[in-house]
């Protein structure tokens, strides 16, 4: 999960702002030479990092950022399609490829049921490989607290609400809920889309074709905030739990939850087992990455088809 934005300013600035910004995109896109793409990106792989596909903009959470729409989804891969060739993560160093083609490999964090449900068969349908970092424990959860809990009129929580989120209650379900109580925040039913997968919704996405599961922790907690015991328990349940559940479905590979690394967990992350770990910035990744800080782009609700493409240029990734 990322902060959400607020742009600020009347509903008519913010409607000229976006129309600016897609006219600038357009632009680009037109007047910039494919040719200098594949010299740019040198054999880099561009990893998406999504959260949630739903089929109405009314089933988001309240972080709206993080809930694209079904028809959203599928015109961003369609803009990537034509230029790019999509690998699975265990693909993402494999270097430049005969076609000429950059990579993108696709990822999902956190497992919501509208993800699994509605955007894994459309990858499937086209043969499009995907990883989805899992919560364990939180599998078929009503959702998560950044999209049910509320300082405002329904609205979600603002930069500093988040803040103290991750950083009093180390971005832990139950902690956070109790802060939340703690400063009346208001708590708000989400759709079904907007909670999270169940196993046996999970079993089933694993018998599409090219579906990967990943770990995101056990509980999604801010990894930086914990003590040693409980941040190495985070890292290996759910190695053992999906290996176990899943078998060769599941790839040793993690996701940060919010993003959130530094020395002492990336080396934790390593004793733990896992071969590579993803952030959630950056985009492009090579081999010359660190293995336990590697860039992922994420993919917010309201990215155009011409956005998404100048990012599938290596611009506007940072």
């Amino acid at each position: 999960v990322v902060p959400n934005g607020d742009p600020g300013g009347s509903a008519s600035g913010c409607r000229m702002a976006v129309r600016l910004k897609h006219l600038v995109e357009v632009g680009l896109t037109t007047v910039l030479p494919r040719r200098l793409l594949a010299r740019r990106l040198n054999g880099g792989t561009l990893v998406l990092a999504f959260h949630n596909v739903v089929g109405d903009q009314r089933e988001a959470g309240l972080d709206r950022s993080l809930h694209l729409s079904f028809s959203s989804f599928t015109q961003l891969i369609d803009a990537l399609a034509a230029t790019h060739r999509f690998v699975p993560i265990d693909e993402v160093d494999a270097g430049p490829h005969p076609s000429g083609k950059p990579a993108v490999a696709i990822t999902f964090d956190d497992a919501y049921r509208g993800a699994v449900l509605l955007a894994l068969p459309e990858l499937g349908r086209r043969a499009i490989p995907a990883m989805v970092f899992v919560v364990p424990g939180r599998l078929g959860a009503d959702g998560m607290w950044w999209d049910t809990l509320s300082a405002g009129l329904g609205t979600g929580l603002g930069p500093a609400e988040r803040r103290r989120a991750l950083d009093e209650a180390a971005g832990d379900e139950e902690a956070v809920r109790a802060l939340g109580q703690e400063l009346g925040w208001r708590r708000t039913a989400v759709s079904s889309a907007s909670a999270l997968a169940t196993r046996e919704e999970l079993e089933t996405a694993c018998r599409l074709p090219g579906i990967q599961l990943g770990s995101h922790t056990w509980s999604h907690p801010n990894l930086v905030r914990l003590e040693d015991e409980r941040l190495q328990a985070e890292l290996r349940s759910p190695i053992e739990w999906l290996a176990d559940a899943f078998g060769d479905r599941f790839r040793p590979v993690l996701a940060y939850p919010y993003g959130l690394s530094d020395d002492r967990v990336e080396a934790a992350a390593r004793k733990a087992g896992y071969r590579m770990a993803f952030r959630v910035a950056g985009g492009w990744t090579s081999r010359s990455d660190p293995a336990y800080r590697r860039p992922r782009l994420n993919v917010p609700a309201g990215l155009t088809p011409e956005g998404m493409r100048l990012r599938g240029m290596g611009l506007l990734c940072r």
